[in-house]
């Protein structure tokens, strides 16, 4: 789970370095904020799936 975070913590910096234009770390917390309910999301899926197994 630290991986998943740490690769998408990549992702959001490399998103935000291939932006037109000025990056404002507003742009950055919310593409972080977006990811993170990704992870949630991710995490509470596999949280059913382990449970129905």
């Amino acid at each position: 789970q630290v991986l998943l975070v740490m690769l998408i913590m990549q992702k959001v910096a490399a998103d935000a370095a291939k932006a037109v234009g000025t990056v404002t770390g507003a742009d950055i917390l919310q593409a972080m904020v977006k990811n993170a309910d990704a992870v949630k999301l991710a995490k509470n899926n596999a949280a059913n799936a382990a449970d129905a197994a």
